[in-house]
C-alpha cells in the first residue's frame, strides 16, 4: 500500500471531522478523479437528503481507499487546496501535505498503526508534553493548540506524528512518556514479548481499512433504513448478509470478563449483574462465541440459533455493530430495524437464514403470537437490560411462553436465556425484605440457575468502572407569587373556565353526582400532576354524564382540554422560561382558532378571548429579567463552570417531558452565555426514528455537538462515550434508572449532576433510590449464595403461582370477550359529538388496523398527508392523517392496504353511544370496546367492493 492510501486510513477520523464536502469540492473531484465521477449521483443523492457531512465525507474516503488512478491523491489535494469558498478544506489539505514525508513505516510505526484507536481513544495528550524532551517547544505548543481548537483525540493524532521526528529513540521516550503518565495498559500493548510477532505496517492499515470500509457499510445501511425502496432482504441479504472480508478482530478479555460468562458456558440459564462500563455486551460477545464453538465440537446437536433482544429500536444496531466486530465471518449476523419488520413472513425467513439476530423483543412477540416462530426455534436468548422481566413487558410475554412450556411440557427443547443488568432493581422496595422478594421474581421469571456478579474488590475491575463524582443535590427555591406574574395570570384564567363551565351546568340543572364527582379536579392545586390526572379524568369521563345536550359537552370538553394545556404550561413555567411557556399556549389557541372548518361557537370565543385580554401582559413580562427562573439560572452558571474547566466537555440534560425538551433547546440556542454550546435533542422512537436517534449520537461522538437534551431515551444502553457530565433536571426516576443515567457517563473525572426545585421532594425521593440500590445489592448477593436446590424450588414455586395466575386472566379476558355485544354503537366525535359512523361499519385487519368500510365517513373527514409515512405491516403503509371535518379532532391514519386506501381510527377519539338508550362511555383501547368487530378478509373485500375507491385530496 503506497504512503497516500496510508495517509487516507490514518486520518480518517480527522478528515470526517474537518473536511466539508462543499459544492466546489465536489465539483473538482468529479472533473479529475473517474471513481469519484461514477459515484455522482449517489454523492448528490446523499447531499440532498441533508445526510450529515461526515456519512458523506466517509463514502468519498471509501472510493479513495480502492482508487489506483494515476494521480488521485493530488487531484483530491488539489481540489481542497482550490476550494476558495470552504477555508476549513484548505486548511486541510495544507495540514495533509505537511505530513507526506513520513513514507517510513517501521516496525514501531506498525505498532502505533496496530493500536492507533486505543491510543485516540485513551490518551490525554497534554499529560505527556512534560516527558517527551523529543519534542520541540515549537511541537509542544502546536500539540496544545490542537487540543484547544480540536480537541484531545486530534491532538493525540498530531503527537504522535511529531513524535516521530525525533531520531532513533523517540519510541522509547514515548514508551516512558506514557507509563509516567500512568498508561500501564497501553504501554502493555505497545510492548510485546520477544516471542510475540509484530504486524508489520501493511498488514495492520489493511485490516484497519477492511474494517473502516465495513462499518462504513453498516452506517449507511442504517441511515437509509427508512427509504420506501429498502425492504427487510436489503437489511440482512436474505440471510446474507455482507460479512468482513477480513478475520474477525480478535476478542481480548478482562479476568473478571471471562468469569462473568463461565455460568452461561457452561449452559446454565444466567442472569449477569455488573457496572454500567464493565463490558457486559463484550461478554456477551464471548459466550455466543463459544455457544457456537460448542456445536462444532458435537455431532447431531440442534443447530445453533441466537436471539439477541433489546427494548429500544436504537440499540439494535448499537449491539450488531459490536458483535460484527468480533463474530468469525462464517457466522451471519442479521439486525431487523424499521417498522417493515412486522412482515411476519420475512422475520421467519431472516431468522431461519441468520445464525444471530438482533431485534426489538416486541418484534419476537408478534411471531410468536402469530406462531410464525416457537420459542424452542432458538438455543440462546439474550436479553439486554434484562431488569424489564417484569409485569407485561414484553420480555417477560416471551418468558412467560417459556415457563409455562418448561411447567407443562419439560425443559430439554428449550433455549438458553441470559440476562444482562446493571441492576435488576427493586420495584420500589420499602424495606430490604421486600428487595428480596422482588429480586426472587425477576430471578423467577428469567428462569435463572445462576446469578454471575462481580468481585467488587478486584482491582481490574475497579480500573475500568469509572463511576463519575456524585455532586449533592443543588436544590433551588422557585419564584416567589410576587415574582411570577405568569403564574398569577394563567391561575386566574384557569379559574375563570372552571367558573364558566360550573355555572352552565347548574343553569341547565344538569349536574348528576356523577358529573358533580368529575368535577372535583377543580380543588386540586394547579400546576401539578392532581390537577392532570384529574382533568384527564373529567374530559374522559363527562360524555357519560352529559347524553342528551351536545352544546354543553363541547364546552365541558373543549373547556377540559383548554385547562390541561394552561395546566401543562403551568407546569413547564417551573422549570423553564416564561417566554417558553407562553408559546406553548400561544401555538395551541391558533391551533384552536385555525382548524375549526364550522367556525367557533360563543362558548369557544369565550374561551379563547380569556388568554388573548391578557397576552400582551403576558408578553411583557416574558421578556423581564427580573422573572427569570432560578432553576435555569443555577443551571447555566454550573453549565458555564463546567465548560470553561474541563477539556472537551460533552453533556446530557435529562428532562421529563417532551416539551421541557423542546424549551431546554431553545434556551440554550437563544442564549448568548451559552454561545459555546451546540446542542441537539433526542427522544424516543414514538417520537424520533431509529435514523434519526443514530445521527444525533453520532453528531455527539464527532463533536458536532456538546450537549444532549433529551427523555429517558438515552438512561439506558445507549452507548454514549463521549459523554462526560450528566445533569438531571428536575428529573426523578426509579432506582434502576438512577444507576443508569449515572452509567452514561463513563469518562474519568466525570460528574453527575440533580439540579432541582425545592418545590418537589426530589432529595429525598432521591436518597430513597440510593438505598433501594443498597438493597438491590445486598439481595443479589444473599440470594447468590442460597444452596442451589433451595433457590431452584422457591422460583419454580413462584412460576407455577405466576402461571396460574395467567391462565385465569386468560379465561377472564375471553370471558369479557364473550359479552361483547352485538348491538350497534354509534361512535361520536370525541370533540364536537358529530356522528362519524356505526360500529358495524369497522373491521379490523391483521388484529391490530381497525378500518372504517363505510363509503359515507369519508365525506365527514379531513385528510392531511402524514408527516413520518412509513411502512407498518406486509403490504400496509400509512401515508395520510384523519381528523374530523367540523372541528378537526384527530381521528386516527390513512393506510394504503393490497392498493387500497382506508382511514384506521382511534378508539380513544370517540364517544360511543349505544344506540336505543343513548348510554354514553368512553374507552382508552380497542380491546376494552362494548362492541363486537368483525375480521376483514382483504381479497374478499377486494372482489366484493371492485370500484373501492378513496380520494385523498390531501391538505398540507
Amino acid at each position: 500500500m503506497d504512503v497516500q492510501h496510508q495517509l487516507i486510513i490514518v486520518f480518517r477520523r480527522y478528515l470526517r471531522s474537518n473536511l466539508k464536502p462543499s459544492s466546489s469540492f465536489l465539483s473538482h473531484l468529479y472533473a479529475d478523479i473517474e471513481v469519484i465521477k461514477d459515484q455522482q449521483d449517489v454523492i448528490q443523492s446523499l447531499k440532498q437528503r441533508d445526510t450529515p457531512d461526515s456519512k458523506i465525507v466517509d463514502k468519498i474516503l471509501d472510493l479513495l481507499a480502492s482508487c489506483d488512478e494515476q494521480g488521485w491523491f493530488k487531484s483530491f489535494l488539489s481540489a481542497l487546496s482550490n476550494d476558495e469558498a470552504t477555508p476549513r478544506n484548505k486548511d486541510v489539505a495544507d495540514y495533509i501535505i505537511g505530513l507526506q514525508d513520513f513514507q517510513d513505516m517501521t516496525e514501531h510505526r506498525g505498532l502505533l498503526q496496530v493500536f492507533q484507536s486505543d491510543l485516540l481513544e485513551t490518551v490525554e495528550p497534554g499529560n505527556l508534553l512534560c516527558n517527551l524532551p523529543t519534542l520541540s517547544t515549537e511541537d509542544k505548543e502546536c500539540i496544545r493548540t490542537s487540543i484547544d481548537r480540536h480537541g484531545a483525540t486530534i491532538a493525540t493524532a498530531e503527537l504522535l506524528i511529531r513524535v516521530q521526528r525525533g531520531g532513533d529513540e523517540w519510541f522509547k521516550e514515548l514508551i516512558s512518556a506514557l507509563r509516567e503518565a500512568n498508561y500501564g495498559e497501553l504501554v502493555e500493548l505497545l510492548q510485546p514479548s520477544e516471542e510475540e510477532n509484530v504486524p508489520t505496517a501493511n498488514e495492520s492499515i489493511e485490516e484497519e481499512s477492511n474494517e473502516n470500509s465495513n462499518n462504513i457499510q453498516n452506517q449507511y445501511r442504517a441511515e437509509d433504513s427508512d427509504s420506501d425502496k429498502e425492504t427487510i432482504n436489503e437489511k440482512y441479504d436474505d440471510g446474507k448478509e455482507k460479512q468482513e472480508k477480513a478475520k474477525s478482530k480478535e476478542l481480548v478479555l478482562r479476568n473478571y470478563q471471562i468469569t462473568l460468562a463461565k455460568p452461561v458456558i457452561g449452559g446454565q440459564n444466567t442472569i449477569i449483574i455488573s457496572h454500567t462500563g464493565s463490558g457486559k455486551t463484550v461478554v456477551a460477545v464471548h459466550f455466543v462465541r463459544e455457544h457456537f464453538i460448542e456445536e462444532e465440537a458435537k455431532l447431531n446437536v440442534k443447530p445453533k440459533k441466537v436471539i439477541f433482544l433489546v427494548n429500544t429500536i436504537s440499540l439494535v444496531s448499537q449491539q450488531h455493530d459490536l458483535f460484527k466486530i468480533y463474530m468469525p465471518e462464517s457466522l451471519r449476523l442479521a439486525q431487523l430495524i424499521g417498522d417493515n419488520v412486522q412482515q411476519l413472513a420475512t422475520l421467519k425467513n431472516a431468522v431461519e437464514n441468520n445464525d444471530i439476530i438482533f431485534l426489538t423483543a416486541q418484534m419476537l412477540v408478534n411471531a410468536l403470537e402469530k406462531n410464525e416462530l416457537k420459542i424452542d426455534d432458538f438455543t440462546m436468548l439474550v436479553f439486554d437490560e434484562c431488569h424489564h422481566c417484569h409485569g407485561q413487558n414484553p420480555y417477560n410475554i416471551i418468558m412467560a411462553r417459556y415457563r409455562r412450556k418448561k411447567l407443562e411440557d419439560g425443559k430439554p427443547t428449550l433455549p438458553q436465556i441470559v440476562g444482562l443488568t446493571a441492576s435488576i432493581g427493586t420495584g420500589r422496595a420499602s424495606s430490604q425484605e421486600k428487595s428480596d422478594e422482588y429480586a426472587k421474581s425477576i430471578f423467577a421469571n428469567l428462569d435463572a440457575d445462576e446469578i454471575s456478579i462481580p468481585d467488587e474488590n478486584d482491582e481490574e475491575y475497579r480500573l475500568h468502572v469509572n463511576p463519575p463524582e456524585e455532586i449533592d443535590p443543588i436544590m433551588v427555591k422557585p419564584r416567589s407569587d410576587d415574582a411570577d406574574p405568569f403564574k398569577t395570570e394563567i391561575v386566574t384564567i384557569m379559574s375563570e373556565i372552571e367558573k364558566i363551565m360550573g355555572e352552565r351546568v347548574h343553569k341547565q340543572g344538569t349536574m348528576s353526582e356523577g358529573l358533580a364527582d368529575l368535577f372535583n379536579f377543580t380543588k386540586s392545586v394547579k400546576g401539578t400532576s392532581s390537577y392532570e390526572q384529574g382533568v384527564e379524568k373529567f374530559i374522559s369521563h363527562s360524555p357519560e354524564c352529559v347524553t342528551s345536550n351536545d352544546s354543553l359537552l363541547r364546552l365541558l370538553r373543549t373547556g377540559g382540554e383548554h385547562l390541561r394545556k394552561y395546566n401543562d404550561a403551568l407546569k413547564m413555567n417551573k422549570i423553564c422560561r416564561i417566554q417558553d411557556a407562553l408559546r406553548f399556549i400561544k401555538e395551541f389557541i391558533e391551533k384552536e382558532e385555525s382548524t375549526r372548518s364550522d367556525g367557533l361557537n360563543e362558548d369557544d370565543k369565550q374561551l379563547i378571548r380569556l388568554f388573548k385580554d391578557r397576552e400582551e401582559e403576558l408578553q411583557y413580562v416574558s421578556g423581564e429579567k427580573k422573572f427569570e427562573n432560578p432553576l435555569l439560572s443555577k443551571l447555566e452558571d454550573v453549565l458555564i463552570g463546567e465548560y470553561e474547566t474541563k477539556v472537551n466537555a460533552h453533556a446530557i440534560i435529562f428532562c421529563t417531558k417532551r416539551i421541557t425538551v423542546d424549551a431546554m433547546y431553545s434556551w440554550i440556542k437563544e442564549n448568548e452565555r451559552l454561545s459555546f454550546l451546540k446542542p441537539e435533542k433526542i427522544f424516543g422512537s414514538s417520537e424520533m426514528t431509529a435514523v434519526d436517534q443514530h445521527t444525533v449520537l453520532e453528531n455527539f461522538k464527532e463533536n458536532r455537538c456538546n450537549i444532549l437534551v433529551g427523555t429517558n431515551v438515552v438512561e439506558e444502553g445507549t452507548d454514549v462515550p463521549a459523554c462526560n457530565l450528566v445533569f438531571r433536571y428536575n428529573y426523578m426516576s426509579s432506582d434502576v434508572g438512577r444507576t443508569q443515567a449515572k452509567g452514561r457517563v463513563r469518562q474519568k473525572n466525570s460528574k453527575f449532576y440533580m439540579i432541582a426545585s425545592t418545590e418537589f421532594n426530589f432529595e429525598e425521593r432521591d436518597q430513597a433510590n440510593k438505598i433501594r440500590h443498597q438493597f438491590m445489592t445486598k439481595s443479589v448477593r444473599t440470594l447468590s449464595k442460597l444452596p442451589k436446590d433451595q433457590l431452584k424450588e422457591e422460583l419454580l414455586a413462584l412460576q407455577t403461582i405466576d402461571l396460574r395466575e395467567r391462565l385465569m386472566s386468560e379465561k377472564r379476558e375471553r370471558e369479557r370477550q364473550q359479552k361483547r355485544t352485538e348491538a350497534p354503537y354509534k361512535l361520536l366525535c370525541g370533540k364536537c359529538s358529530e356522528f362519524a359512523c356505526f360500529s358495524t361499519d369497522v373491521k379490523v385487519f391483521n388484529d391490530s388496523n381497525h378500518l372504517i368500510v363505510d363509503q359515507e365517513f369519508y365525506e365527514k373527514i379531513l385528510t392531511q398527508k402524514h408527516p413520518k409515512p412509513k411502512v407498518i405491516g406486509d403490504d400496509i403503509y400509512k401515508n395520510g392523517k384523519v381528523s374530523c371535518k367540523k372541528c378537526n379532532h384527530d381521528w386516527g391514519v390513512i393506510v394504503t392496504i393490497s392498493s387500497m386506501n382506508f382511514a384506521v381510527i382511534k378508539i380513544v377519539s370517540f364517544v360511543l353511544e349505544k344506540c336505543g338508550d343513548r348510554k354514553r362511555k368512553t374507552v382508552k383501547k380497542w380491546k376494552e370496546s362494548p362492541f363486537k368487530v368483525e375480521p376483514l378478509d382483504i381479497n374478499n373485500f377486494k372482489q366484493q367492493n371492485p370500484d373501492w375507491s378513496i380520494d385523498l385530496d390531501y391538505k398540507q
